[in-house]
């Protein structure tokens, strides 16, 4: 299953998400997406899920990174860009939401596989 996940950056920090403790995988800080619905490109994707979830407009720039949790088996691709105005923010499905440095996500609990995308940010 592909899911598509954003690395959008606000005043040049990135916002996550926490997962709820009552989803999958809680505690867990996430780069927001989902899964794609049918005849969705992963950019319609994206933007639809930061809408729902987030109540944010963005703009995506480029493809970044992408991995692959068998574990899950799902393959997660990583988009950059930016949030185009943060005031809607709402969180709809997340514990908590947080804007970091890149050095401030090293720090978080990230899935398996997130951390190469730090690198791939520095």
């Amino acid at each position: 299953m592909k899911v598509a996940c954003g690395v959008m950056y606000y005043n040049n920090k990135i916002l996550l998400g926490l997962r709820s403790k009552y989803s999958q995988n809680s505690g867990y800080w996430e780069f927001p997406g989902g899964k794609c619905e049918e005849g969705e490109t992963l950019e319609e994707c994206l933007k639809r899920e930061w809408k729902e979830e987030l109540n944010l407009e963005i703009s995506i720039h480029k493809e970044i990174f992408t991995n692959k949790m068998e574990k899950y088996n799902i393959e997660c691709i990583f988009f950059k860009g930016k949030i185009i105005d943060i005031q809607n923010l709402k969180m709809n499905v997340h514990e908590d939401i947080k804007l970091c440095s890149i050095n401030e996500l090293k720090n978080l609990k990230l899935f398996d596989g997130d951390e190469k995308l730090i690198d791939i940010l520095q």
